[in-house]
């Protein structure tokens, strides 16, 4: 099955855009493509953790339990908020 693409518009300053074509050039890819590519490792530096972190979480009941009463607070909108 084909992928589904979106289209965006992004603005770089020239400095900037020709850094990325040079990049891509002489990674042999489209902008486009190197682009997407900086935003999926961004995303996975962001949203990713590894393995022994998510254990010392699991692991940690009074984490969880912290972290299961902010999630009802925030569902509820009530708690405290800084």
């Amino acid at each position: 099955m084909k992928q589904s693409k979106k289209n965006v518009t992004l603005r770089f300053d020239k400095k900037v855009y020709d850094q990325l074509v040079n990049t891509a050039s002489d990674e042999n890819r489209s902008v486009a493509n190197l682009a997407e590519t900086f935003v999926l490792q961004k995303l996975n530096e962001i949203n990713l953790m590894d393995d022994f972190e998510m254990e010392s979480i699991l692991k940690d009941k009074d984490l969880l339990k912290r972290m299961d009463k902010g999630r009802i607070q925030g569902k509820t909108l009530k708690g405290t908020w800084y």
